[in-house]
C-alpha cells in the first residue's frame, strides 16, 4: 500500500511538467483517488504536500487547483489530530510541527511581534558569554553582579530569574545594543541559542505560506517556450502595483517564513525596509517583489537589496543582490518545487528583468547553484565570471539543454563559481578597484591609521565641497565612504561633487535614487577618461 502512494506521488511529479489536456486529466484522476483514500501513510505526507504546492503554483485547470486546495485542507485536519509528529517532520514546515534552527536577534523579535509560538534553549550555565553582554546592558545598580558572577548560571541566580522569564530577559537585554547591530549580532551568535518554532497556526506553515493574487494563471501548453534571455531581460518592466497595508505586511512574512523552513536567513530579508517594497506583475502568473535592506545593514558603496519571485502567489525564489554601478551579484534561494526547467528558465528571467529595469545594471552575476541549475544557466547564455575557463568561452559541443557541454569535473567547479551574463560592457571602475585605491591612499597619506584617515577625508570633503554634515547617525557611514573615494579617486569635478552629495543623502533613505546618482558619477568618470 505504501508503494502504491509513492508511485501515485511520483506520477504526479512527472505529469506536473506536462500541461496538455491528457496530462491534466490524469493529474485530476490521481488527486481524486488520493482524496477518496483514508489510509495515506504519515511518512508520505511531506512528499505529497510538496507535490500539491506545485499543483497550486502551476495549475492547468481550475478543477485541479481546487482539488489541491481541498487536499491540503484535509491533510491539515489530519495533522491536527495526530498525537505526535514523527521526528522526520522537524523543519518540514507542515502544520502543527516545529522548526528548529539558530536565528538572529532581529528575526526572533519579529516572531515575537507576530505572536508566533517559540522557545529558546541552549544557554550553557558553565560558560560566561552572557556576562560579556550584561556588563554593558544591566542597570547601574545591578551591573556589579556581572563582576561577582563567574558564569552564566551564577548571574542568573543572582538576578533571581525564573526559567519562564529567561527568554524575555535575553531578548530585551540584547535589544539595548540595537545602536551597535554588528556587535549585537556577534555576541548573540556566540551564545549558540536554538529556537524551536511551533507552527500551531496553519497560516504560518509551508502549504499556506503565500501572497494573495487577483487572478490565477493556468498553464495550457506542454511546450517549453524558447527563451531569448537578452530580449527577456531588456523588456520594459510594468509599473509597480499598488500595495495595501495587508500586502505590505504579508510579503515580508511570506519571505521570512519560506526561508525559515530551510533554516536560512538573508540580511536583505531579515532587515527588510518595508517602505522600499515594490511589487511587479508579469506574464504567466509570475510576480516579483524587490526591496532594500535597512540603512544599518547597507554595504559600503554597494546597495544590498532583496527579491522574491512568486508564481500564482506561491514563493518560488527568494534571495538578495548586491548592486554597484552597472553590475549586480545575485544570490538566489529556490523553493524545492520550483526546480522545474520551465519555471526556472521562464520565471527567474523576470527577476533579472526587474533588476535590470529598476537599477539599470548591464552585468548580472549569479552565485550559489546546483549542477542542474548550472546546466540551465549555461543553456540560457551565462558563462563563468572568471577568465580562466576557455572551454566555455570558445566554440564547443552543444549539450541536450542547448548550452555548451561540460565535463563532470568542470561542472563540479562551476557549482562554486559565479556565472555571468553581460548585456553591455560595464562602464567605470569596479568596486574592487576603488577599494584597492582607498587602501593604498590610507597607507600612503595617513600611515595606515584608519581612524585618522577617515576624520581627515571627511573634514576635507566638507571644506572643499561646502556640504553640511548631517546630524542623523544613519548618514555618517555613507559620508565616510564618499569622502574616502572623493580623495582616493579624485572625483572632484563640480558635476561629480553634486552627485556625491546626493549619494550621501539618498543611501540611507532611498537606494533606488542612490543608484541613479552613483551611475551619474561613474558615467562622468568614463567620459572623463
Amino acid at each position: 500500500m505504501k508503494n502504491h502512494y509513492s508511485r501515485s506521488i511520483q506520477d504526479l511529479n512527472v505529469l506536473s511538467g506536462k500541461d496538455d489536456s491528457q496530462s491534466n486529466t490524469l493529474r485530476i484522476s490521481i488527486l481524486q483517488e488520493m482524496r477518496r483514500s483514508q489510509t495515506l501513510p504519515l511518512q508520505a505526507i511531506p512528499a505529497y504536500v510538496s507535490t500539491l504546492i506545485y499543483q497550486l503554483a502551476c495549475p492547468s485547470s481550475p478543477e485541479l487547483r481546487l482539488l489541491a486546495e481541498d487536499e491540503l485542507a484535509r491533510l491539515t485536519q489530519r495533522l491536527k489530530r495526530t498525537a505526535k509528529a514523527p521526528p522526520a517532520w522537524l523543519n518540514s514546515g507542515l502544520p502543527y510541527t516545529s522548526i528548529q534552527c539558530a536565528l538572529s536577534h532581529r528575526m526572533l523579535r519579529w516572531l515575537l511581534h507576530d505572536e508566533a509560538e517559540f522557545e529558546l534553549s541552549g544557554l550553557k550555565a558553565t560558560k560566561s558569554d552572557l556576562l560579556n553582554l550584561l556588563r554593558v546592558t544591566l542597570p547601574d545598580l545591578e551591573r556589579g553582579m556581572a563582576d561577582l558572577a563567574g558564569n552564566n548560571g551564577q548571574i542568573l541566580e543572582l538576578l533571581k530569574l525564573k526559567p519562564k522569564q529567561l527568554q524575555s530577559f535575553l531578548l530585551s537585554e540584547f535589544q539595548k545594543l540595537d545602536h551597535l547591530p554588528f556587535l549585537k549580532d556577534q555576541l548573540f551568535q556566540q551564545m549558540g541559542l536554538i529556537c524551536k518554532l511551533r507552527l500551531s497556526d496553519p497560516a504560518l506553515s509551508l502549504p499556506f505560506n503565500r501572497v494573495p493574487v487577483d487572478s490565477v494563471h493556468y498553464a495550457r501548453s506542454a511546450k517549453v517556450p524558447e527563451l531569448a534571455l537578452r530580449e527577456a531581460i531588456c523588456e520594459p518592466i510594468p509599473a509597480p502595483e499598488f500595495l495595501s497595508i495587508d500586502m505590505r505586511n504579508g510579503i515580508p512574512r511570506v519571505c521570512r517564513m519560506q526561508l525559515l523552513y530551510d533554516g536560512v536567513e538573508l540580511d536583505a530579508v531579515t532587515y527588510m525596509d518595508t517602505e522600499s517594497l515594490h511589487y511587479y506583475a508579469f506574464e504567466n502568473g509570475f510576480t516579483v517583489a524587490i526591496f532594500a535592506a535597512g540603512h544599518d545593514r547597507q554595504l559600503p558603496l554597494e546597495s544590498l537589496v532583496g527579491f522574491a519571485l512568486f508564481q500564482n502567489g506561491i514563493p518560488a525564489c527568494i534571495g538578495e543582490a548586491r548592486v554597484f554601478g552597472r553590475k549586480v551579484q545575485v544570490f538566489p534561494h529556490y523553493s524545492g518545487w520550483f526546480r522545474q526547467a520551465l519555471s526556472l528558465r521562464c520565471g527567474f528571467a523576470n527577476v533579472l528583468r526587474t533588476l535590470h529595469g529598476v537599477f539599470g545594471v548591464w552585468r548580472l552575476e549569479i552565485a550559489g547553484h546546483t549542477a542542474d541549475e548550472v546546466r540551465q544557466l549555461l543553456a540560457l547564455g551565462f558563462r563563468t565570471a572568471e577568465q580562466s575557463a576557455p572551454k566555455l568561452n570558445g566554440k564547443s559541443k552543444k549539450s541536450p539543454q542547448g548550452g555548451p557541454e561540460v565535463s563532470k569535473e568542470l561542472l563540479k567547479k562551476l557549482v562554486s563559481r559565479p556565472l555571468a551574463f553581460a548585456l553591455h560592457k560595464s562602464g567605470g571602475p569596479d568596486l574592487e578597484t576603488i577599494r584597492a585605491k582607498v587602501t593604498a591612499y590610507i597607507n600612503k597619506h595617513h600611515d595606515g591609521n584608519r581612524h585618522r584617515a577617515e576624520r581627515a577625508c571627511v573634514q576635507n570633503f566638507l571644506q572643499k565641497t561646502g556640504f553640511r554634515k548631517p546630524h542623523e547617525p544613519e548618514f555618517r557611514r555613507t559620508l565616510a565612504d564618499v569622502a574616502f573615494v572623493y580623495d582616493a579617486m579624485q572625483w572632484n569635478h563640480p558635476d561629480q561633487v553634486l552627485h556625491l552629495k546626493e549619494m550621501i543623502l539618498k543611501k540611507p533613505k532611498d537606494v533606488y535614487r542612490y543608484q541613479e546618482e552613483l551611475l551619474k558619477v561613474l558615467e562622468f568618470t568614463v567620459r572623463k577618461s
